[in-house]
């Protein structure tokens, strides 16, 4: 049960931190480390754990393409015009054997995010007004126990702060629900009013 409640803390797609690597484990390069991160994120697409390589300069076109060859993963642009997407960008990098969702995070710093929506990578322009995009988890048990399902909360949370959603505007912050978890992507000033909103919910149902 304790390995199960861990899987389902993890991150599914955005932000997930790696742990420290003991000295036995296998080399970055080897198809053994591939299959370590896969086992240590069995949320995530075996595509999304692969170590990855790009340059540091290149086009988003050129970037999609080389997500889809060595990663089988399709990239779908949203909010991006096409003289974006085929102009060459200085982007973090360059990458050298980083799993991909943790080398995709990295594309906040020109700011643009991203989703896993379970078939394909989303990449789309932050538009955040240059506050830190962090994620964060929220258990939200207790609120299950006082009657209230994921879906329910992640409508409540969506509706109930300021945004933007990916899901409703196409742009800005993500959420999902993992297990007993909330996960949400977005920045500060909308992380605080998520924990406020919660928090609030909570109170709520205790005075009711």
């Amino acid at each position: 049960m304790k390995s199960a409640a861990i899987c389902l803390m993890l991150f599914c797609g955005w932000g997930v931190t790696n742990r420290v690597v003991a000295e036995e484990n296998p080399k970055l390069d080897s198809p053994q480390w591939n299959d370590l991160l896969a086992s240590e994120h069995p949320c995530l697409p075996p595509g999304l754990t692969k170590l990855t390589n790009w340059p540091g300069e290149i086009t988003l076109n050129s970037l999609a393409e080389l997500i889809l060859k060595e990663h089988i993963a399709p990239v779908e642009f949203s909010g991006l015009a096409a003289e974006d997407l085929a102009a060459a960008r200085r982007l973090p990098g360059p990458i050298t054997s980083v799993p991909l969702y943790q080398a995709l995070d990295w594309l906040s710093e020109v700011g643009l995010s991203w989703h896993w929506d379970g078939t394909r990578i989303q990449l789309y322009p932050e538009d955040v007004g240059g506050d830190p995009v962090t994620t964060r988890q929220y258990d939200v048990r207790a609120l299950n126990d006082q009657g209230w399902t994921q879906e329910e909360l992640l409508h409540v949370i969506q509706d109930g702060t300021t945004g933007p959603w990916f899901k409703i505007d196409g742009i800005g912050g993500t959420i999902q629900a993992a297990g007993p978890v909330v996960i949400v992507r977005h920045e500060h000033r909308v992380q605080m009013e998520v924990m406020q909103l919660l928090h609030q919910l909570d109170l709520n149902q205790a005075t009711a």
